[in-house]
C-alpha cells in the first residue's frame, strides 16, 4: 500500500524506506508502465530520480501499455 494520508499506519515504514534508499550505494534503475494508475504519474519517476543518488546515469524507462 502506498501511504498517502499522514495518519496511515504505513507512513513510518515508508519514511524509513525513503531514508534507506537515499543512502543506496548500488545502481538503481526505474521502469514504470505508463498505464499504472497507482504508482505512475509523470512526476513519480522524477521523485525517485531526485531522491535516490544511484539513479544517475541509468537508462530509466517508461513502458507504453503496462499497468499496475
Amino acid at each position: 500500500m502506498i501511504p498517502l494520508q499522514p495518519d496511515n499506519l504505513g507512513v513510518p515504514l515508508a519514511e524509513a524506506t525513503w531514508a534507506y534508499l537515499e543512502t543506496w550505494k548500488k545502481p538503481f534503475l526505474t521502469v514504470f508502465g505508463d498505464q499504472d494508475a497507482v504508482a505512475y504519474k509523470a512526476c513519480a519517476q522524477q521523485v525517485l530520480l531526485d531522491r535516490i543518488p544511484e539513479t544517475a546515469g541509468q537508462p530509466h524507462r517508461v513502458l507504453e501499455g503496462p499497468s499496475h
